[in-house]
């Protein structure tokens, strides 16, 4: 059955990193996974810096076997693509070390929808129709963001980057789903 996450819940639960997991229990505990979290963020940061596919590829591949899917994706490949942002923002990397890592991250999530469909033990009932604005091209955030809900339980179509409306309304019609979710990152781009 699905769960009964409104969006502000489930929005909630992706920025606070809740997963189905018990949190640890004493100070050293998270100490040590706040450390464990760290030395999974950096080798990916330092990959996407360098161009070095190997390490990109090991540190994700590491992330998603010592930790649960849930972490690698909302306390892993999500900070990972934020302290990217800041780099790039400081000028200190370029557009392709940014292209580098979202690419393995997209495909990293992608993998993580699937194995989360083929985990869920009924059919989902509730559909959720799942693109990015006209024009915006950043769908990580998004990406996260249909993972939780197929996690949570829905039937989620993600119909990608810079969607045209009437293709989106083409799609409404075709699937009527029960809910929509929109990205964009762009306030230039949502005023149009």
């Amino acid at each position: 059955m699905n769960s009964p996450l409104g969006r502000q819940q489930l929005l909630q639960n992706i920025k606070d990193g809740k997963e189905t997991e018990t949190s640890p229990s004493s100070t050293s505990e998270k100490q040590k996974t706040d450390t464990t979290l760290e030395s999974s963020i950096t080798p990916l940061v330092s990959a996407a810096e360098t161009l070095d596919a190997r390490q990109l590829r090991n540190g994700s591949r590491r992330a998603l076997l010592e930790l649960s899917i849930d972490k690698a994706v909302y306390r892993v490949f999500i900070p990972a693509m934020i302290k990217m942002g800041e780099l790039y923002l400081a000028a200190r990397i370029n557009v392709s070390g940014e292209h580098f890592i979202s690419s393995m991250i997209e495909q990293s999530l992608h993998n993580c929808i699937d194995q989360a469909c083929q985990a869920a033990s009924i059919k989902a009932t509730t559909s959720v129709l799942c693109g990015c604005f006209p024009g915006d091209e950043h769908k990580i955030g998004l990406l996260s963001v249909a993972y939780g809900l197929t996690r949570a339980g829905y039937d989620v179509t993600f119909l990608g980057s810079a969607l045209p409306l009437d293709s989106l309304k083409l799609a409404i019609q075709q699937l009527q789903p029960t809910s929509i979710w929109l990205s964009v990152t762009n306030t230039k781009i949502y005023k149009k």
